[in-house]
């Protein structure tokens, strides 16, 4: 019987996982068409068996795992021709070929602190029918990192508000698994910065003058955008001092002052804004400013003269109106001294070198002083004829002479006491 010869071949000669490879043993010299051939796989594979045609007999496989197999035809022989085997030939099942590609960016022009969502799509290369599984990384310039897992259709989403504003660069990769190779693509995304809004109250208001009040300034982001705004409000005050505060981590910012002067103030908050935020500013605030009431008191007092007389004065009260300054600015000794030195001056009386009412006895201050009333008995002089003399003039009283005392121009009792009682007043002096 004539000897035979087997050789094996296959292609494609670089498959990928799930494709399909087909096995061709041939056999020389040619036997009967129809008798078969053996196709052994490497021991992960199975055994085929092709039926000859000319010689030539064929098998597919389309289940070889990704990595190194051996494949070898035999050929059993019959009555006419002796059997004979090919040598192993190593075929090598490379991992499938992936695509990966940006499917959607939503929304397409976000702002800053806006959640964005980025969607991606993994393929294996046709015809393989391996499916990517894993995960897939978007790293975003300038911002976050993202991982996530394909699903059964080889899609990934991921969400993010972490991307500042400005253009960046979207890198989409997929590392591959045992079946699929990697592969990554590029994208992009252009943020804008958000819009912000600034909100100010005061405490308290209306306020006093002098007293210490607290301006604050609450900054939020616009919707669609989100996250705390930071930096730092100008608070603007009319006719007062320019405030700075920072904001915290609530997006509040805080200034006092107590240097406001009585009457309205107009307030504003300027948010200067910061790399995420656009600058805004707050509606108008008044601050209400009100006077300072003051009130004085002068305790009674009892004042003794020489002659033994007492008088006393009642409680003057005086009220100021205002940012603290005063409508009278008189101290009130002054006006004591000024009546003792004139006497007693009725109540609602005006004076001090005018007559008032047409009385020329009585003595005008430009504020009307308290009036002094006797408490005590009247005066008792030491010598009865020196009693007697003032009692004989009228309007007379035994203190020192108006006209020597009271201020110029001041009239008041002159003619009544010009009478006798000059040598009482003169021993008065000398005491």
């Amino acid at each position: 019987m004539p000897a035979t010869t087997t050789t094996l071949s296959f292609t494609p000669l670089s498959p990928e996982c799930g494709q399909t490879v087909v096995l061709t043993a041939t056999v020389a010299p040619t036997p009967p068409d129809g008798e078969t051939v053996q196709f052994i796989i490497s021991a992960d594979g199975p055994t085929l068996t092709g039926t000859l045609n000319g010689g030539r007999a064929t098998a597919t496989l389309s289940t070889l795992s990704v990595g190194s197999h051996t494949a070898a035809a035999a050929y059993p022989g019959d009555g006419l021709f002796d059997p004979s085997s090919s040598a192993f030939v190593p075929i090598t099942v490379n991992p499938a070929a992936t695509t990966t590609t940006v499917t959607s960016i939503n929304p397409a022009s976000p702002v800053c602190g806006q959640t964005v969502q980025l969607c991606a799509h993994v393929a294996a290369s046709s015809p393989s029918p391996c499916l990517p599984t894993g995960q897939v990384t978007f790293a975003v310039s300038g911002g976050p990192t993202l991982l996530g897992n394909l699903d059964a259709n080889g899609n990934v989403c991921v969400s993010t508000t972490g991307i500042a504003p400005g253009t960046h660069t979207v890198t989409v990769t997929y590392a591959g698994n045992g079946s699929v190779q990697g592969s990554s693509v590029n994208g992009s995304i252009t943020v804008a910065k958000s819009n912000s809004s600034t909100l100010l109250i005061s405490s308290p208001n209306s306020s006093t003058f002098g007293q210490n009040v607290t301006f604050t300034a609450t900054v939020v982001a616009v919707a669609p955008g989100g996250g705390v705004p930071t930096g730092n409000v100008t608070f603007t005050i009319s006719g007062g001092p320019i405030l700075m505060g920072t904001l915290n981590g609530v997006g509040q910012a805080t200034a006092s002052t107590s240097a406001l002067t009585a009457g309205p103030h107009t307030v504003t908050a300027t948010y200067n804004g910061d790399g995420c935020f656009n600058p805004s500013t707050s509606a108008v605030l008044t601050q209400q400013v009100n006077p300072k009431a003051t009130t004085l008191t002068a305790v009674p007092a009892t004042i003794r003269m020489r002659t033994n007389g007492t008088f006393v004065i009642p409680t003057l009260s005086a009220h100021t109106h205002g940012d603290g300054d005063e409508r009278c600015r008189r101290r009130p000794d002054h006006h004591l001294q000024r009546q003792l030195r004139t006497g007693p001056v009725a109540p609602g009386q005006r004076g001090h070198g005018r007559h008032r009412n047409g009385d020329p006895h009585q003595c005008c201050s430009r504020r009307a002083p308290p009036q002094l009333a006797r408490a005590g008995p009247p005066p008792r002089s030491r010598s009865a004829a020196v009693q007697r003399r003032a009692g004989r003039c009228p309007g007379a009283v035994p203190w020192r002479p108006v006209r020597r005392l009271s201020p110029p121009g001041c009239c008041a009792g002159r003619r009544a006491r010009r009478c006798r009682c000059r040598g009482r007043a003169r021993r008065l002096r000398r005491r």
